[in-house]
């Protein structure tokens, strides 16, 4: 039996390309499928996901960028519609004070929430998407420039 000879590739010219994956900006549709589809109990399984996704225009996005937009901005982002009650904006603001004396990095706000919020059922969870966003609403509420992020660490010099 001869030996079997691999599709072309760019590196490979002999091996075919895969599909190519979408450059552009994700759209509000993609998001809404993906949710709608990792939301549901069991969960859809990934390569379900990336089927009903690539249906959709522009199409053409990987399995792998699909759990990474996700994981990365999905998954947290508070989906909730409504507004802060005082409660949560007060433990918002008690997050970031706790914080603003030194870090940029809204992971930390948003784990510092949760530890404020923990057994509390009539506060929203929310991960570093969700408080990033709120606490814009929150300084632009109160008239103060929202500014994006707490005050950076550290004296400024590189170690």
């Amino acid at each position: 039996m001869p030996p079997q000879r691999h599709p072309p590739t760019p590196s490979n010219p002999k091996k075919p390309r895969g599909p190519k994956a979408t450059a552009g900006p994700w759209t509000g549709a993609e998001d809404a499928t993906i949710l709608r589809m990792r939301n549901t109990q069991p969960p859809s399984p990934w390569r379900e996901v990336t089927t009903a996704v690539n249906a959709l225009p522009p199409g053409g996005r990987t399995q792998n960028a699909i759990g990474k937009r996700y994981q990365q901005v999905l998954q947290y982002d508070d989906q909730s519609g409504g507004p802060l009650s005082e409660k949560e904006k007060t433990l918002l603001r008690k997050a970031v004070e706790d914080l603003d004396s030194g870090t940029d990095r809204w992971w930390f706000v948003a784990a510092r929430y949760a530890e404020l919020r923990k057994g509390d059922a009539d506060t929203r969870e929310m991960g570093k998407v969700g408080v990033k966003k709120w606490w814009g609403v929150v300084k632009s509420e109160e008239g103060e420039s929202a500014g994006g992020t707490p005050k950076k660490m550290g004296n400024g010099k590189k170690r």
